[in-house]
């Protein structure tokens, strides 16, 4: 008897230890399943997305399903208890995904917020010279280039690091390269995008080598505006760098264009300035300047130029490497975009007229062509417009959800912000609240082609587009309009299922680089047969004039030929029966915007 009874306390204790066991693991699923749900809700309230009544009702569910599983996984029987335990281990893991996902946009965005600006050196010798690394030139004199804008105390400052140096400052970029070649000096230091400039030139690069590199990163004071962005109306500068350096970099900006956002009427105009657009930098006197130029001052001065330019206030910019455009549009799985004109692009990509399906590379294609156009430029800047609104139309979809982590990834470090974390939040918020679909109207500011001297370089004359008085204060007009609650047209027709995009052959070695003329100015008749044989395959050569950018200075001013397009190289035109013929399109130039009231 004595030994039964040992036996069955031996039973009741394995039992009651299994049964631990089992608690334990329970607890331990039943702990993790309430830390993640706490966690999310405490993320989103943080983080302050959401519309207090959606939190409202994800609390409620999560309660519910929490206490649910938890009775089950407590009082059910055991394959009851197995499955509940296994259910709630799934729901954790969603719920953990979801988590991050909030942490890693509030990462991604943080990220876009830069306090500063990089400027890439190099010191430059002679190709010939001998000197082969920086400590070889102690004590020896350094030509500097004073634009009145850099500041030659960090540049030195960086250089005497590694050497003592007899600076010698000059106040014209030619005249700093001549002392190079004339031996006036051993050594030069440039930005990166002067060196461009004159490689593009006159080769350059072929007579000189670089013997030091280094970045100053500068700090930049906030220019922004800050406003409550869900109740009055806003003024954004989009700027678009072809680069594929650092988005902090300071280089000429080839996209331009003021975004005006009313939250109350949930209107968009997108206001496009070509970037050749002749007009006074700003804190600057003498020659004036292409736009584009402003970008190599920091975005900054692209944001106060255009400020004086159209007399607003710009309350955010956004800055953005456009090739990331592949990676975007790749994410979302394509776009239909809509394209005023049928066209073939450089890269032999074949847009037929109406709404089109692109992937990455066709969008890239087609936001950069002008070729194809008589307005050249300006055309390509409405181009742009459609793909943005594109975007747009993609990103407020509920189709984004199931891409939401992968668009993060394509535009983490390819954008630059002054936009506050909350502000963009508060956006985002406010559309998940009202699901509310936004009217997106177009419009450009045109002008006459024309050749001046410029501010950046004050020794030859370029291609400019003189704008026009009428055009600028037709944008300022529109701009007034949708800050004041007025509704302008939209300048895109219903959306439709996009024809695809069908690709020619390439007959030339161009075809990543449609806009390597962008700065190009005219030539002497007998050497305009020779520009395409030019062409150079660098998609980094739009950012800086070339050598075809030169107009030789006979005296007589400006050439114009009121055509309000940027493309001035005649033999790239086309002819009148390679012109897209323009047609009633959705997308309405700006004196056809019916204003309602």
């Amino acid at each position: 008897m004595h030994d039964i009874i040992l036996y069955t306390g031996d039973v009741m204790k394995k039992i009651k230890n299994k049964n631990k066991k089992k608690n334990l693991i329970g607890n331990i699923v039943i702990g993790i399943l309430l830390f993640i749900s706490i966690f999310l809700i405490g993320t989103i309230a943080i983080m302050n997305f959401m519309p207090l009544k959606y939190l409202i009702i994800v609390i409620l569910v999560l309660g519910i399903i929490d206490l649910a599983l938890v009775w089950y996984i407590k009082k059910g029987k055991k394959i009851v208890r197995i499955i509940t335990m296994i259910i709630s281990l799934i729901i954790s893991i969603v719920l953990s995904f979801i988590s991050f996902n909030i942490l890693k946009t509030n990462s991604v965005l943080g990220n876009m917020n830069l306090n500063y600006k990089t400027h890439n050196y190099s010191v430059l010798v002679l190709k010939d010279s001998g000197y082969s690394d920086i400590s070889e030139l102690d004590g020896e004199k350094l030509g500097y280039y004073d634009n009145k804008l850099d500041k030659p105390k960090e540049i030195l400052s960086k250089i005497e690091e590694k050497i003592s140096v007899n600076s010698v400052l000059y106040s014209d970029l030619d005249e700093t390269v001549d002392a190079l070649m004339d031996k006036e000096v051993k050594m030069i230091v440039l930005e990166e995008s002067y060196i461009k400039m004159l490689d593009e030139e006159s080769g350059f690069s072929s007579l000189v080598k670089s013997i030091y590199n280094f970045k100053i990163k500068i700090e930049v004071k906030d220019v922004s505006k800050d406003i409550d962005v869900t109740n009055e109306p806003f003024n954004i500068y989009l700027s678009g760098i072809d680069t594929y350096g650092e988005v902090s970099s300071v280089s000429r900006s080839d996209v331009n264009m003021v975004i005006t956002v009313n939250p109350k009427t949930h209107q968009v105009l997108l206001t496009s300035i070509p970037r050749d657009t002749y007009v006074q930098l700003s804190g600057t006197t003498g020659y004036k300047d292409k736009l584009t130029h402003a970008g190599i001052y920091g975005v900054e001065k692209s944001i106060s130029t255009i400020e004086e330019l159209l007399d607003i206030e710009i309350n955010y910019y956004f800055k953005v490497n456009f090739t990331s455009v592949i990676d975007i549009v790749d994410t979302l799985g394509g776009v239909n975009v809509y394209s005023e004109y049928s066209f073939t692009s450089m890269d032999g990509y074949n847009y037929k007229k109406g709404y089109i399906y692109v992937n990455g590379e066709q969008a890239l294609s087609f936001v950069r062509e002008r070729k194809a156009f008589s307005l050249g430029d300006i055309q390509r800047g409405k181009n742009q417009q459609a793909m943005i609104e594109a975007l747009i139309r993609k990103c407020v979809s509920p189709s984004i959800i199931s891409k939401y982590s992968s668009l993060l990834d394509s535009i983490n470090g390819k954008f630059a912000t002054n936009m506050p974390i909350s502000r963009m939040m508060n956006l985002i918020k406010m559309q998940l609240e009202g699901n509310y679909e936004w009217t997106v109207t177009s419009n450009y500011i045109s002008g006459t082609d024309g050749s001046e001297y410029t501010y950046s370089y004050p020794t030859q004359k370029l291609y400019v587009m003189i704008p026009d008085d009428d055009s600028v204060l037709d944008a300022k007009e529109l701009i007034d309009k949708v800050e004041t609650g007025k509704i302008l047209d939209s300048s895109y027709g219903e959306e439709q299922s996009g024809s695809y995009v069908t690709q020619s052959p390439v007959t030339n070695n161009n075809s990543n680089n449609e806009s390597s003329n962008d700065d190009k100015v005219e030539e002497e008749p007998k050497e305009e047969n020779n520009k395409d044989e030019e062409i150079k395959d660098d998609p980094l050569e739009d950012l800086l004039p070339s050598e075809d950018d030169k107009i030789p200075d006979d005296g007589t001013g400006n050439t114009e030929d009121n055509t309000g397009g940027s493309n001035n190289d005649t033999e790239d035109k086309p002819t009148d029966g390679d012109k897209p013929v323009e047609e009633n399109t959705p997308n309405k130039d700006k004196e056809e915007n019916n204003v309602k009231e």
